[in-house]
C-alpha cells in the first residue's frame, strides 16, 4: 500500500484499492462527488457496517492522501516494522490510519465479532486544507460521535481536543492563555467530550 502513489486530489489509485480490498470481503463502498468538487481524481469513501441492535453508531475517520504521496516509497522490513529509506516520505500519515481500519473491517467480517454499527470514512485532499471532508454531505451519516485515525505518537494514545485548522493573523498588546481549544474545524464544539473552548483570548487587539 505504501507504494502506492497517493498525492492530494490525485487518490484515484489509492481510492480503488481500498475499494477492492473491501470488495473482496463483500463490503460495498460509496463514493462522493468530492473528487469533482474539489477537482481531484477520487470522492471520499464510505463504508457502512450494520451492528448489533441498540448499540450506538461510530465513526471512524483516515484519508487516502499523503504529503508527498506523488512519489513512490522504497519500503523494507526492520525487525517487525516497515520504514523507508529516507529519500521520500513512506506516507504512515495516513497510510497507517487506512491500513488499520482495513484490518478492522477484515476481522469484523472474518469473525463475526459482535461490534456497535460502523461508518467508516476515508477522505481525500485532507493534506490541502481537509478539502474532502469540508465537501462531504454529513447528513448522510447516523453516528454522532466519532474517531480520527490520525495522530501521532505512542500506540494507544488518543487526542481528545485540537485547535480548528486556519490562518489568523492579528496583533495584541496582550495574549492570555483561558482553556482548551475545540475539535476539528467546528471550535466551539467538543466533539464526543462535551463543549470546548477558544485557546486563545487576544486582549488589547489593534493594527
Amino acid at each position: 500500500m505504501v507504494q502506492i502513489p497517493s498525492p492530494s486530489r490525485g487518490e484515484r489509485r489509492m481510492a480503488d484499492y481500498v475499494r477492492r480490498r473491501l470488495g473482496q470481503l463483500g463490503v460495498a463502498v460509496e463514493e462522493d462527488r468530492a473528487g469533482r468538487l474539489i477537482g481531484g481524481t477520487a470522492g471520499n469513501l464510505l463504508v457502512r457496517l450494520p451492528g448489533s441492535e441498540g448499540r450506538t453508531p461510530l465513526l471512524f475517520v483516515a484519508h487516502l492522501d499523503t504529503r508527498g504521496g506523488g512519489a513512490k516509497a522504497s519500503p523494507h522490513l526492520h525487525g517487525d516494522r516497515i520504514v523507508g529509506d529516507g529519500s521520500r516520505p513512506l506516507g504512515a500519515d495516513d497510510k497507517a490510519g487506512v491500513a488499520i481500519l482495513l484490518e478492522t473491517v477484515r476481522l469484523l467480517v472474518e469473525r463475526r465479532a459482535p461490534h456497535a454499527p460502523l461508518e467508516i470514512l476515508f477522505t481525500v485532499g485532507e493534506e490541502v486544507g481537509l478539502m474532502g471532508a469540508k465537501v462531504f454531505d454529513v447528513d448522510r451519516l447516523t453516528a454522532r460521535c466519532g474517531f480520527v485515525f490520525d495522530a501521532p505518537g505512542p500506540v494507544g494514545s488518543a487526542v481528545l481536543r485540537g485547535p480548528a485548522q486556519g490562518v489568523v493573523r492579528f496583533a495584541a498588546s496582550e495574549i492570555r492563555a483561558v482553556g482548551t481549544a475545540g475539535v476539528g474545524v467546528e471550535p466551539r464544539s467538543g466533539g464526543c467530550g462535551g463543549p470546548g473552548r477558544h485557546g486563545v483570548e487576544a486582549e488589547g487587539a489593534r493594527d
